[in-house]
């Protein structure tokens, strides 16, 4: 599941012991994909160009590889022995989690490309075509169907049985999760570049470089999307209308800042936020092209903190309990307090991070670019 859990927050509650920074195994898993580990039950699963893995994560020894017929680019879901595999060439598969063997695929209009949701039975995916489909996680049977219109933003992201979509020329749909009926509707008007992210009541999507919060509860009248959509065009055409008012649901707005948003100056040249965030109930955290992380508030999006890493954070961050955990394009490796954003560690990892690390059982899991899978305590 994208974000590691059902919400893509990328959160992991946590009371142990952290990992210290103190690099365990690295082993070759083969050609890099933007499919991230995903640990259950002491085996790491991984998508590969040709390959699907499962190694034990104790040893580092591979259980079992299968070959499917097309590359896995999304990161793959795990749910009641099952796993459930996203292929480039149209069609999902469901293995069995103990030993790859296939439980049944479905055949789409185009290559699934984003990362599958598991959640009360059923499974969640998207194509290139802008189509999510909803499928019997037992048997592969539709359930439901809805089309966006263009490309779904690789992800979903579900929260108490609704489900919010990102469609990456700029529309966010938040829909009932077990019909596919319609709660909310809205046009960003830029164009969307991550999965959206549900951090509390909050859902979260990055666009142009700013990110936006909308209340995840929020329900629109039939009519207002198309009304505020002619509403917009009147305005730009700069005919005698008023201002058109915030599409329903919306919270707050961000972007880079030296002190905060939109009050404050902002940075040197055009700083844009560039990663998925993190999210808690409390706050986000966002990797700019500035070469900053940044905590902001759940609430109104005012800075908390910022962290200035060596070089630009490249995927989403990873909170485990009070810690935060990210990657930089020079291959370094970054544990920081959530808290006050004050550095606990760094790791050179020789190449950069090609998906977000994953935490189980007091242990760093992390992907890079030259195709090795990383242990780190």
């Amino acid at each position: 599941m994208n974000g590691g859990n059902l919400s893509g927050s990328a959160s992991v509650p946590w009371t142990g012991e952290y990992p210290e920074g103190v690099e365990l195994d690295s082993i070759y898993v083969g050609p890099s994909t933007r499919s991230a580990p995903v640990i259950s039950n002491g085996t790491v699963y991984m998508g590969g160009e040709s390959t699907v893995f499962a190694i034990n994560a104790d040893t580092s020894k591979t259980f079992w590889e299968s070959q499917p017929t097309g590359p896995v680019h999304g990161t793959l879901a795990v749910a009641n022995d099952t796993l459930f595999v996203p292929l480039r060439n149209k069609e999902i598969l469901a293995l069995d989690a103990m030993s790859g063997s296939r439980r049944w695929s479905f055949k789409a209009e185009s290559p699934f490309v984003g990362s599958p949701s598991v959640d009360k039975g059923i499974v969640y995916s998207s194509t290139q075509k802008g189509r999510l489909y909803a499928l019997d996680a037992g048997t592969g049977n539709q359930i439901w169907a809805m089309d966006a219109g263009d490309a779904i933003t690789s992800a979903v992201a579900i929260t108490d049985n609704k489900i919010a979509v990102g469609v990456s020329t700029g529309g966010l749909f938040i829909r009932d999760a077990r019909t596919g009926d319609n709660r909310l509707r809205v046009r960003i008007g830029g164009l969307i570049t991550h999965p959206p992210v549900v951090g509390g009541k909050s859902v979260y999507i990055v666009s142009n470089g700013t990110v936006l919060s909308f209340d995840v509860d929020s329900r629109a009248l039939p009519w207002a999307y198309p009304l505020r959509l002619i509403w917009t065009q009147l305005s730009l055409w700069q005919l005698p209308v008023p201002t058109p008012p915030d599409p329903a649901g919306f919270r707050w707005h961000a972007t880079p800042m030296e002190d905060g948003p939109e009050t404050s100056t902002p940075v040197a040249g055009k700083a844009e936020f560039i990663t998925a965030p993190a999210a808690t109930s409390d706050a986000i955290y966002i990797g700019s092209n500035n070469n900053s992380v940044y905590s902001l508030s759940a609430k109104d999006g005012k800075m908390l903190w910022k962290f200035d890493a060596s070089s630009i954070p490249i995927v989403q961050p990873t909170v485990v309990g009070e810690r935060l955990y990210f990657g930089t394009s020079d291959g370094t490796l970054y544990s920081v307090d959530r808290i006050n954003g004050q550095e606990e560690w760094s790791l050179e990892l020789g190449s950069p991070l090609s998906a977000p690390v994953t935490f189980a059982s007091g242990v760093l899991y992390a992907r890079t670019e030259d195709g090795r899978l990383h242990q780190i305590t």
